[in-house]
């Protein structure tokens, strides 16, 4: 298996990637947290528990609109 430095590439030594991988996880989870209501106090088990259920109510809400919208048409 050959390397991408053997190629000429440049590449980030694997602890500056573990770092960066880390701080970009990091920064969607503070997103995540943001958009899920009490987010901000969940572990991220919990949370992640949450954004499914949010996700499930969010889709019913769709669906619940989507009928009220065609019964307003079908008056109208």
């Amino acid at each position: 298996m050959s390397s991408n430095r053997s190629h000429g590439r440049n590449q980030i030594d694997p602890p500056n990637t573990d770092m960066l991988i880390r701080s970009l996880v990091e920064r969607k989870l503070d997103i995540l947290r943001e958009l899920i209501p009490g987010g901000q106090q969940m572990d991220i088990e919990t949370l992640f528990g949450q954004t499914a259920n949010y996700i499930l109510l969010l889709r019913e809400y769709v669906s619940i609109l989507t009928y009220l919208i065609e019964l307003h048409e079908e008056k109208s």
